[in-house]
Order: C-alpha cells, then structure tokens, then sequence
C-alpha cells in the first residue's frame, strides 16, 4: 500500500514538472514567433502552475481519503480511535492501581486485628 501511495506521488511530481516545461517551451516558442511577449508569457506560465498545483493539491486529497478509507475497511484504526484506546486503557490502569491498593490496605487491615489477638468487645 505504501509503495502504492508513493508512485502515485511520484508520478505526480514527475507529471507536473513535464508539464512545467513543455508550458515554459510553449511559452518560448510563442515569444519567439512574436505571439505574445515575454511578460505575457510569464503571467501565462503562471496561471497554468497555480491551476497545476490546485489540481495536485486536489489529487492529494482525493489521495489521502482513498488511503484512510482502505486503512478504515482493513480495520487499522485512525488517531483518533488510538487516542480515545489509550485514554481508555490508562483509565482502567488507574482503576485497577486503585482497586489493589484499596485490597492490600484492606487486607492489611484485616490481617493486623487477627495477628494482635484482639477480639472485639461486645457491648
């Protein structure tokens, strides 16, 4: 899956910086024929990287809720679902140290009135 992930981001990168030369050779073929000037061709340059990007950014998106709802359906819990397991297991840690403290200090109680040999007094 991550090999996957990776490619995919590979390819990407590799598409959009292709895709940044031919729109910068375009752009110098068309200053050179006198289309347009150098300016012109900048500023169109430009645009076309900002409209690249916004479609990487897209891609990535689309990427990344791809990959959470695979991890999701193979059953790999999400931060979120780890943060609340922890907070839960250090909860029933503290209720367990609790529950054998308060056993010991009973049990230690209990075993000191039998060891002392001391009855209770009936009234």
């Amino acid at each position: 899956m991550n090999e996957l992930l990776q490619r995919s981001i590979l390819l990407t990168i590799g598409a959009a910086a292709l895709t940044l030369e031919m729109t910068e050779s375009l752009a110098s073929e068309m200053v050179k024929r006198g289309q347009e000037t150098t300016e012109e061709s900048r500023k169109a340059v430009e645009e076309f990287m900002d409209r690249a990007r916004d479609e990487a950014r897209s891609f990535r998106g689309n990427m990344d809720s791809s990959l959470k709802k695979t991890l999701s359906d193979i059953g790999v819990p999400s931060r979120e679902q780890l943060a609340e397991m922890e907070l839960k297991i250090a909860q029933l840690e503290h209720r367990l140290s609790l529950l054998e403290n308060g056993g010991a200090a009973s049990a230690a109680g209990d075993s000191r009135a039998e060891g002392s040999g001391e009855k209770p007094e009936d009234d």
